[in-house]
């Protein structure tokens, strides 16, 4: 941007006449507004992609939170199996082996459901990472569609302004 200015305030520097001073404004002024939307669009596609970064981060936290957690249920598992197993030798009655394989089989579907979860997670995060990435992706493209937008605007309305007496002139004197 500051690179607009410093060649807008050189051209104006040479223009010395109003029409001149006029036609290099124009050219300034439709310069420094291609220049700004496609920096708009650079800076949302940037915006886009951090957040898709930290969309992804929060999925892997919340798969190493489920492995954690998995690893707790495993912890109470055991820790249930174990004391069905002394209470069984307390009383005398030795082990149960259907109260153990149900012990079990609860600790292990906790497990898995605590897995899945976590891969869940991590799935919506990936989902909404791609998301914010197309939206940057879109965000510049329209930005520079924007920008091709107003330089033809601009050399639209440059030609309008000055082309005419341009072009009588060339009638004229050839």
């Amino acid at each position: 941007m500051q690179l607009v200015a410093t060649a807008a305030a050189k051209i104006i520097s040479a223009a010395g006449s109003g029409a001149t001073v006029a036609k290099a404004l124009s050219i300034a002024g439709t310069a420094a507004s291609v220049s700004g939307a496609i920096s708009a669009g650079n800076a949302a596609k940037a915006e886009s992609e951090f957040q898709a970064k930290q969309l992804e981060q929060k999925g892997k936290a919340e798969l190493a939170s489920a492995s954690y957690g998995i690893a707790e249920q495993r912890r109470q598992t055991d820790l249930i199996q174990s004391s069905a197993q002394a209470a069984g030798a307390a009383s005398g009655g030795g082990l149960d082996f259907e109260i153990s394989s149900a012990i079990e089989d609860e600790g292990t579907y906790r497990e898995m459901l605590g897995l899945a979860e976590g891969q869940d997670a991590v799935l919506a995060y990936t989902n909404a990472a791609a998301a914010a990435r197309t939206s940057g992706r879109s965000a510049n493209q329209a930005s520079g569609l924007k920008a091709l937008g107003q330089g033809i605007r601009g050399y639209s309305a440059y030609v309008d302004d000055f082309g005419a007496p341009l072009k009588s002139l060339r009638d004229k004197y050839g």
